[in-house]
């Protein structure tokens, strides 16, 4: 692993932690979370994983997502109605 890949892993999971990237249940983000800080350790990337273990800190308090879920739920009818008069994307 180089040092361009540890920034990925952690930016990465910090979309996760944000609640941008999955929607999983919170015992499973938080063992995939664990892995990626222990899997950052292993390669000596231990800036990265201090930084990492902070987050997770904040998940476990937080008891999930930091942000809304609301980003990653399907456009709801009124977003679908919205962009089509406006002749954006549509979401068909």
């Amino acid at each position: 692993m180089n040092k361009c890949e540890a920034d990925r892993i952690l930016r990465f999971c910090l979309k996760v932690i944000n609640g941008e990237a999955v929607l999983a249940p919170y015992g499973t983000v938080l063992s995939f979370l664990i892995s990626c800080k222990q899997k950052l350790e292993e390669n000596c990337y231990f800036t990265h994983a201090e930084i990492l273990e902070i987050w997770i800190h904040r998940f476990e308090r937080n008891k999930g997502f930091l942000k809304s879920k609301k980003a990653l739920q399907p456009p709801s009818a009124v977003d679908r109605e919205l962009a089509s008069s406006r002749g954006g994307r549509s979401y068909e």
